[in-house]
């Protein structure tokens, strides 16, 4: 509350309002089949765009790094980065995303690569 020189006074009062519901953001698809069926081709994020740069590093389960891609959007369908087709199983994938302030957020966790 503000009061001037004449005794009026005002008050003001900034709400923001974020209806987005953020609960299962940054968590990855946690089974792929990229076999040409339309469903689960890819590896997905949810929310990935919420950040000014990204990154995608996907690992092997000797901890091998087989795929990259900076400003990840969506689009790893289970090629490794020369585009060979992995083998099925377990990958870890670490997801690090740049907000609009320079802060690194770190996500991870593995996902299910079948072909059948």
């Amino acid at each position: 509350v503000v009061t001037d020189q004449n005794g009026c006074s005002e008050a003001a009062q900034e709400i923001k309002v974020d209806d987005c519901d953020k609960s299962d953001c940054y968590t990855g698809s946690i089974i792929m089949t990229p076999n040409g069926d339309e469903f689960n081709e890819y590896f997905l994020i949810k929310c990935f765009d919420d950040f000014e740069s990204n990154e995608l590093h996907v690992y092997d389960r000797l901890g091998n790094e087989v795929y990259t891609q900076s400003n990840y959007d969506g689009t790893w369908n289970g090629l490794d980065n020369n585009g060979n087709d992995l083998i099925e199983g377990s990958y870890m994938w670490v997801f690090i995303g740049m907000d609009e302030n320079g802060n690194q957020n770190v996500y991870k966790g593995t996902v299910t690569l079948l072909r059948k």
